[in-house]
C-alpha cells in the first residue's frame, strides 16, 4: 500500500513538473519572408524559368495552448505577404514584375516545447485580403531607344477571370526555434497545397505558395 501511494505521489509530481514547463502563453511576433510560387500547367516551364523569390513580411498575434506535458498547440493570426518576382531581358528591354498578395493566416501547429528550444508542424489556413502588383519595361544600355513603361494596382481575390488569386490558401507549415526567457527566435517553412489561382481560369494552370520565414516574438505566460 505504501509503495502504491509513493508511486502515485511520484506520478503526480512528475505531471506537475511537466505542465509547469508548458503554460498558456500569448504574445506578438513578426519577421521577414522569402516568398515564391510554383506554377504547373501548359507552358509553365517558361514562367518558372524567369521567376524569382521575392521578399515579404509577416506580423501578428500568437498563442501557445498546453495540451500534455511539453506538447502544446501553437496558433494565432498573422498578416502574411506572399508572391513572386519575374525578370527577363530581351532585345535590349528588361521586363520586371512583382505580385505580392497579403493573407490573414491562422496556423495550427502541434509543437514540442523544450526548455531552450521548440519545434512543430501542422496545417495553416489563409484568407486573401490585400496586395499589389507592379510591372515595368525599361531599356538597357545596349538599346539606344528610351523605354520606360509600367503599371501597378491592387490584386483581386475571388473565383472569376477578372480575379488574380483565389480567396483562400491552405497548406502545411513546419517551424523550429530557440527560447530565451520570453523571447522566441525561429525559422519556418510553409508549403501551399491548395491551388491559389481563381477557379474560372482559362488554362489548366495551378499555382501554390511557398514561404520561408524568420520570426522574432515575445510570449507572456498567463
Amino acid at each position: 500500500m505504501k509503495k502504491s501511494l509513493l508511486l502515485f505521489t511520484f506520478l503526480l509530481l512528475s505531471a506537475g513538473l511537466l505542465t509547469a514547463q508548458n503554460e498558456f502563453r500569448v504574445g506578438i511576433r513578426g519577421g521577414l519572408n522569402l516568398n515564391n510560387v510554383t506554377l504547373t500547367g501548359p507552358g509553365a516551364e517558361y514562367f518558372n524559368s524567369i521567376k524569382q523569390s521575392d521578399n515579404g513580411f509577416h506580423v501578428g498575434l500568437a498563442a501557445e495552448i498546453p495540451i500534455l506535458g511539453p506538447f502544446a498547440i501553437r496558433t494565432g493570426i498573422d498578416a502574411v505577404s506572399k508572391g513572386f518576382k519575374l525578370e527577363e531581358t530581351e532585345i535590349g528591354i528588361t521586363y520586371t514584375g512583382t505580385s505580392r498578395p497579403v493573407y490573414l493566416q491562422v496556423p495550427v501547429v502541434l509543437a514540442y516545447n523544450g526548455r531552450l528550444f521548440y519545434f512543430g508542424a501542422g496545417p495553416y489556413f489563409g484568407l486573401g485580403v490585400a496586395g499589389q502588383y507592379k510591372t515595368s519595361y525599361k531599356n538597357t544600355p545596349s538599346n539606344p531607344l528610351p523605354v520606360d513603361l509600367g503599371e501597378e494596382g491592387d490584386l483581386e481575390f475571388g473565383s472569376t477571370l477578372n480575379d488574380d488569386y483565389a480567396a483562400s490558401d491552405f497548406g502545411f507549415v513546419a517551424e523550429a526555434g530557440i527560447k530565451i526567457s520570453i523571447l522566441r527566435i525561429g525559422l519556418s517553412y510553409a508549403a501551399g497545397i491548395k491551388d491559389v489561382l481563381p477557379e474560372d481560369k482559362i488554362e489548366d494552370y495551378k499555382a501554390r505558395h511557398a514561404v520561408l520565414g524568420v520570426t522574432v516574438g515575445l510570449m507572456f505566460g498567463l
